[in-house]
Protein backbone atom coordinates (compact mmCIF):
# COMPACT_ATOMS: atom_id res chain seq x y z
CA UNK A 1 0.00 0.00 0.00
CA UNK A 2 2.65 2.53 0.97
CA UNK A 3 4.76 1.51 -2.00
CA UNK A 4 1.79 1.97 -4.33
CA UNK A 5 1.22 5.46 -2.95
CA UNK A 6 4.88 6.37 -3.38
CA UNK A 7 4.93 5.13 -6.97
CA UNK A 8 1.74 7.01 -7.80
CA UNK A 9 3.18 10.18 -6.28
CA UNK A 10 6.11 10.12 -8.70
CA UNK A 11 3.74 10.67 -11.59
CA UNK A 12 1.54 13.22 -9.82
CA UNK A 13 4.43 15.58 -9.17
CA UNK A 14 4.87 16.04 -12.90
CA UNK A 15 7.56 13.51 -13.67
CA UNK A 16 8.16 13.52 -17.43
CA UNK A 17 10.93 10.94 -17.69
CA UNK A 18 10.39 7.19 -17.55
CA UNK A 19 10.64 5.76 -14.04
CA UNK A 20 11.90 2.25 -13.35
CA UNK A 21 11.27 0.65 -9.99
CA UNK A 22 12.57 -2.61 -8.60
CA UNK A 23 11.17 -4.52 -5.65
CA UNK A 24 13.27 -7.08 -3.85
CA UNK A 25 11.23 -9.57 -1.86
CA UNK A 26 13.23 -12.14 0.09
CA UNK A 27 11.71 -15.63 0.04
CA UNK A 28 10.22 -17.03 3.26
CA UNK A 29 10.19 -13.72 5.13
CA UNK A 30 7.53 -11.69 6.88
CA UNK A 31 7.66 -9.20 4.03
CA UNK A 32 6.77 -11.92 1.51
CA UNK A 33 3.88 -13.07 3.72
CA UNK A 34 2.53 -9.52 4.06
CA UNK A 35 2.84 -8.98 0.30
CA UNK A 36 0.87 -12.18 -0.37
CA UNK A 37 -1.87 -11.17 2.08
CA UNK A 38 -2.14 -7.71 0.50
CA UNK A 39 -2.47 -9.27 -2.94
CA UNK A 40 -5.23 -11.60 -1.74
CA UNK A 41 -7.12 -8.73 -0.10
CA UNK A 42 -6.76 -6.58 -3.21
CA UNK A 43 -8.12 -9.41 -5.37
CA UNK A 44 -11.09 -9.94 -3.03
CA UNK A 45 -11.90 -6.23 -3.06
CA UNK A 46 -11.69 -6.14 -6.86
CA UNK A 47 -14.05 -9.12 -7.12
CA UNK A 48 -16.51 -7.46 -4.74
CA UNK A 49 -16.50 -4.22 -6.74
CA UNK A 50 -16.92 -6.11 -10.00
CA UNK A 51 -19.95 -7.94 -8.56
CA UNK A 52 -21.43 -4.60 -7.48
CA UNK A 53 -20.95 -3.11 -10.93
CA UNK A 54 -22.67 -6.07 -12.58
CA UNK A 55 -25.64 -5.68 -10.27
CA UNK A 56 -25.80 -1.90 -10.13
CA UNK A 57 -29.56 -2.04 -10.66
CA UNK A 58 -29.80 -3.33 -7.07
CA UNK A 59 -28.35 -0.12 -5.68
CA UNK A 60 -30.79 2.72 -5.15
CA UNK A 61 -29.44 6.20 -4.62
Amino acid sequence: MVEDQALDRVYRIGQKKEVTTTRYIVKDTLEENVRNQQTEKRNLAEQAFNMTRKHDDWIQV
